[in-house]
This record gives C-alpha cells, sequence and structure tokens, in this order.
C-alpha cells in the first residue's frame, strides 16, 4: 500500500482540496473564462472563425481566436459538467505540476514537511494568476521545459532526448500564446550554455555537434508555432497583443507587480528567498538553468502574469541546487532529519515512479463521474464552483435574458470593460460594446475608453451624455447598459434623463434607453 500513498500522493491531495475550496469562486474572476468558452463553442459549432462574432464596436473585423484549442477543451468541459468541471480540471492541473515538481523536491532529500512548505510558497506566488483560461498550459509547459533543461544541464538524458519539446512546443503553441516565453527561455538557455563552454566553463556544450543539435531543436520548437489553423497570423497576434501600449495600465496581469497585495507580497518574498539560497552555492557550481529563475523574478516584477511562470522554474532549480547550498551543508553535518543527502552509499533516494499518482487518477475521474451525474456533493459535486455575485451581475441575469433577443441581428449593450466577457457566455444574443480581448480594440480605443471613465468618475464632463452620445455616432445606437454600480458610467447615466434604471445590484446596474423601462 505504501506505493500508491507516499508523500507525493498526499502532497497532490493537499494541493488539490486547497484548490477546489479556495478556488470555489476566486478562479472565475477574470472575464476570460466565459468568451473563451463561449468562442470554443462557436468554432465547435462553425468551424475556425477569424472576424470578431461577438461585439457591434468591431464586428466583422479580424480577430484570431489565439488559444483556439483550449477554447475547444473548455467548450467541451463545459458541456459536460459545466462551471465546475471546468474548476476541476484547472485545479487538477494545477496540483499535478507543483506535485510533480514536489516529487523533484523531495528526490533532492528534503523532508516532506519542508517540500510541503517550499511548495506552499511557489504555489502562493503563483496564486495571483490562477484563473480557469487556456494559460494553464503555459505554467505545463514551462514546468517541463525546466524540467527537460535541467536534466539536460545535469546531463541525466542526451541531448536528443530534448526533442521531445518539439511536439510539446506545438501543442502549448495552439492552446496559449505563453509559448513565446518558452521559445525565448530555450533560446537563453542554448546561448547561456554556449557562452559557458567559450570561456572553458564546465557545460552540456562540449562540441560542435551537441551545440548543432541544440540549435535544430530551437529552431523546431520555433517552426512549430506557426502549425496552426492561422499559420503566421497567429504568432503576429501574440506579437501585437505583447506590444500593446495601454495593457499595462488596464489590464491586471499586465501591469507590473503591486507589492501592497498579498500575491505581490508572495512573489516578492518567493524571490528574496530564491536568489538568498542561490547565492550560497558555490560560483564555480553555478549552472545557467538555476540563473534562469531570476531572469523570470525580474519578469514578474514587470508584469504580474510572469509570476506562475517564475515561481514553477525557481521550484524545479530548487529542487536541483540545494544540495549546493551552505544550508545543505549545515543540516548534513548536524544529522538534520529536514535534508537527508542523496548520494550511492547513503539511504535510498525516492525513486521516480507513476505508482502514487494512481490513487489521485482514480479520484479525479471519479469526482468528473459525480459531476457528470449530478450529484451534488460538497466540494467534488455538482453545484460547488460558484460565481461571486459581487463581482459578476448574476442577480440581473433574469432582466438581461428578457431583452437579449429584442433586435434580430443582436440587441446592443454597452458594458464594462469587465462584464463584456460574462454577456458573451450568459447572453449571447446581445452583441457587446468592449470586452477584455484587448487584440479586438486596439490601443486607442482602450485608453479612450479608461479615460472616459475616470472623468465620468470625477465629475469632469459637463454634460454626462457627452460620451454615449459620441460612441454611439460613431458605432451606432445601443438600447441598453450594463454598468458597474456606483462607478464612473453608473454616476454619468443616473444623470442622463434619457436613461432609465431597470434594476440595480451590488455588483451592477441595468439601464435601458427610453421611457418603457419599469421602475
Amino acid at each position: 500500500m505504501k506505493r500508491f500513498f507516499g508523500p507525493a500522493t498526499w502532497l497532490f491531495f493537499g494541493i488539490w482540496l486547497v484548490l477546489l475550496v479556495g478556488g470555489r469562486s476566486r478562479f472565475f474572476h477574470d472575464p476570460g473564462t466565459f468568451w473563451h468558452v463561449a468562442t470554443g463553442d462557436r468554432i465547435l459549432a462553425e468551424g475556425f472563425i477569424d472576424t470578431d462574432p461577438f461585439t457591434f464596436t468591431f464586428a466583422g473585423t479580424e480577430w484570431i481566436p489565439y488559444q483556439w484549442l483550449g477554447e475547444c477543451v473548455m467548450a467541451v468541459v463545459n458541456r459536460v459538467g459545466g462551471f465546475d468541471m471546468l474548476l476541476l480540471g484547472t485545479a487538477t492541473i494545477l496540483a499535478a505540476v507543483y506535485t510533480g515538481i514536489g516529487v523533484r523536491l523531495l528526490r533532492s532529500g528534503l523532508h516532506p514537511s519542508v517540500v510541503a512548505v517550499v511548495l506552499a510558497a511557489g504555489v502562493a506566488a503563483s496564486s495571483g494568476h490562477f484563473h480557469v483560461r487556456p494559460h494553464l498550459a503555459t505554467i505545463a509547459g514551462m514546468t517541463i521545459l525546466a524540467v527537460y533543461l535541467t536534466d539536460f544541464e545535469n546531463e541525466t538524458i542526451p541531448v536528443q532526448r530534448l526533442g521531445w519539446l518539439v511536439p510539446v512546443f506545438w501543442l502549448w503553441a495552439n492552446i496559449h500564446g505563453g509559448v513565446l516565453a518558452g521559445v525565448a527561455t530555450l533560446g537563453l538557455a542554448i546561448a547561456g550554455w554556449t557562452a559557458a563552454g567559450l570561456v572553458g566553463r564546465p557545460g552540456p556544450v562540449t562540441d560542435r555537434r551537441t551545440f548543432l543539435w541544440l540549435a535544430v531543436i530551437w529552431i523546431a520548437c520555433a517552426a512549430v508555432c506557426f502549425a496552426n489553423p492561422y499559420g503566421y497570423r497567429l504568432v503576429k497576434t501574440w506579437v501585437y497583443i505583447y506590444q500593446m501600449s495601454s495593457l499595462p495600465s488596464i489590464i491586471k496581469e499586465h501591469s507590473p507587480l503591486e507589492v501592497t497585495e498579498l500575491s505581490g507580497v508572495a512573489v516578492i518574498a518567493f524571490g528574496a528567498a530564491y536568489c538568498l539560497l542561490l547565492a550560497t552555492v558555490p560560483v564555480r557550481q553555478l549552472r545557467v538553468v538555476w540563473l534562469l529563475p531570476v531572469v523570470w523574478f525580474v519578469l514578474a516584477c514587470v508584469r504580474v502574469r510572469h509570476g506562475p511562470l517564475f515561481a514553477v522554474m525557481g521550484l524545479v532549480a530548487v529542487a536541483d541546487f540545494f544540495p549546493y547550498t551552505r544550508l545543505a551543508a549545515r543540516l548534513a553535518s548536524r544529522g538534520s532529519d529536514l535534508y537527508v543527502p542523496q548520494t550511492p552509499t547513503g539511504d535510498e533516494p525516492v525513486r521516480a515512479t507513476a505508482m502514487p499518482f494512481l490513487v489521485p487518477a482514480v479520484v479525479v475521474a471519479l469526482t468528473a463521474l459525480i459531476q457528470i451525474t449530478g450529484a451534488t456533493v460538497p466540494v467534488v459535486g455538482r453545484g460547488w464552483a460558484r460565481l461571486d455575485p459581487t463581482i459578476w451581475p448574476v442577480e440581473l441575469l433574469p432582466e438581461l435574458r428578457a431583452h437579449q433577443y429584442d433586435r434580430p441581428q443582436g440587441t446592443r449593450i454597452f458594458c464594462e470593460y469587465h462584464f463584456g466577457g460574462y454577456l458573451i457566455y450568459e447572453t449571447p444574443g446581445y452583441r457587446v460594446f468592449i470586452d477584455d480581448r484587448c487584440e479586438v480594440f486596439g490601443d486607442d480605443f482602450l485608453r479612450r475608453f479608461v479615460l472616459t471613465k475616470q472623468l465620468l468618475a470625477n465629475g469632469m464632463y459637463g454634460d454626462p451624455a457627452e460620451p454615449f452620445a459620441e460612441w454611439q455616432a460613431e458605432y451606432g445606437p445601443f438600447e441598453f447598459a450594463l454598468v458597474e454600480t456606483g462607478g464612473g458610467f453608473d454616476k454619468a447615466l443616473e444623470r442622463v434623463p434619457a436613461w432609465e434604471v431597470v434594476r440595480r445590484t451590488d455588483a451592477a446596474t441595468l439601464y435601458r434607453k427610453g421611457s418603457l423601462a419599469p421602475r
């Protein structure tokens, strides 16, 4: 039985349950969850699309669903088990990633209790970007990449084994554009190994043949990014989004790290601990793969979305270099149980085996079956996942659904940036004004939208109806408006006689143009 219930098994269940409970509503705070599912449904129903089908402001303009495969998977999962199964899939993927890293930490000789603490720190540093979205593929992909790079530099796998990264990168590219981070990291590692070889430092690149293998693998990993239904246009969209200058000031995940928030503190704390621990490794023993997380730590401070990538790469590196640290030497000299050196003459090391994951796999499968049958069991059954009514206009759904088909070609509705995706999913009969697919709207439109809201909130428009009139003149009239209660748009519409409140909740207020709105 010990083979089936080892430390890795308990690590998985611990992480998995924490994510299922903690992510019950928190994992659904991002509006992208909703339009990703809606996009996947549309692709499955109509085939590949390349124009915007959701807005009336940019309807028909070119838009590439650059996460198409992840969106199709999300749509299928949602059809089978709704939000509950989407939560289950997210928690399972994340738990598998961090448990796999935990196994490597165990193999380094660290006590399971220490491994649990280290993993908790890494999960905390990642948690600011835990959402039900295709970007989970980037967290998993960076973990796989870090493992391969580490094992290659340790010379435990030959250079040819890195060839398995090519199909990984193809799958990754068709699920999420974060594959660019993988391509850049792989290139940086190869450059570091090559530079080390040129200056005579020990490293895996010792001859021209090895370098050529690495170059071919890197080129192949970059090339398969273009093997998708949209060709170069998919890659072009990734680059365009990354270059958008408005995003850091508009979207939280693209903004610099906020040190006043718990997730920001967790990233800084984990990064500081990583750098301090790495500094205790003798310089002559430093490896390129141990320095890569430092690069990602800097990038995580620049953009929130890089936090999980730094965390997973840092955890993999800690599992590799901890035996070389002064702390490890001190614990070993004292005979501490917290760290037991794994040597050929010492205790038998923790071996890599799939057996501890058999029980978790069975439990996850049973959980999926429970959800498919519709059983209402706490945590693992139907009805557990829920949308936070203080964030999403769930209480307004009856009123919203009653009017979504008022016009044959879709009822037009003005909405907040973060409500667009929700409307796209819950009320497909509407054509929204805006959503968080930033690449559709461009920098100028987004800046104008945000600035207008700020000016209205501060009462700096003499006529609050003016911006709405300008937008309707430019993009056509809209009959409804769904705005954040107490926000700038809400304050403005309250003062415009032509708009009447349909219903107000703590999260949002629904307005209707004209005199027919119920009071």
